[in-house]
């Protein structure tokens, strides 16, 4: 018994001895999406604050880097706020010249 709890004791203090804390962070972002690191560079160049990015993977960019995804995960859909009234067509600004990617279009 001693024994197990030695090694749970020694694995506990290496796990928390590998974890950084930083806490001097005025702006937190959380998710490493390329909509994120955009987020982390304007506030960090142009508010010039201590900006942290949170990812839980070891992989950033989100779908577009993961996945070679140009377009929005809804293009091609109407999206409507029944509360506004107000009416999105994702798809119609998706097939504008100036938002498509060369590389991806159809």
């Amino acid at each position: 018994m001693f024994v197990l709890i030695l090694i749970f004791s020694i694995t506990i203090h290496s796990i928390h001895s590998s974890i950084r804390t930083i806490d001097d962070c005025q702006l937190l972002i959380i998710g490493g999406t390329t909509s994120a690191l955009g987020a982390v560079l304007s506030a960090s160049k142009i508010l010039s604050i201590r900006t942290c990015l949170i990812e839980p993977t070891d992989w950033i960019g989100g779908q577009l880097t993961a996945e070679l995804l140009s377009a929005p995960d809804f293009a091609y859909h109407v999206i409507k706020d029944k509360d506004t009234n107000f009416t999105l067509d994702v798809g119609s600004i998706d097939r504008q010249l100036n938002n498509q990617n060369l590389l991806f279009s159809h």
